[in-house]
């Protein structure tokens, strides 16, 4: 069980229901997505608190229509991904 948390062969996607779900229940709203650039764009988003429930289902739609999350700044700390 422990493995499970720290294994990325483990790790499940998003179900489109589930997905739907996160969006309904999270404690944030979305505020703006924008292009900054030809082949970059930016989607903002306010917590209403924290924990606010994560950005798994934001990260889950953005990856559903192809695109590569590049950096996250979820309020606490910003967090460049690895391409």
């Amino acid at each position: 069980m422990e493995q499970r948390w720290i294994d990325p062969s483990l790790e499940t996607p998003w179900d489109f229901e589930s997905m739907f779900d996160a969006f309904q229940n999270g404690e944030y709203q979305l505020i703006a997505c924008s292009m900054v650039s030809d082949d970059r764009a930016r989607l903002e988003f306010e917590p209403f608190s924290y924990p606010y429930g994560g950005t798994g289902a934001i990260q889950a739609l953005v990856e559903s229509f192809d695109f590569v999350i590049l950096a996250e700044d979820d309020g606490t700390e910003y967090t460049k991904f690895n391409l």
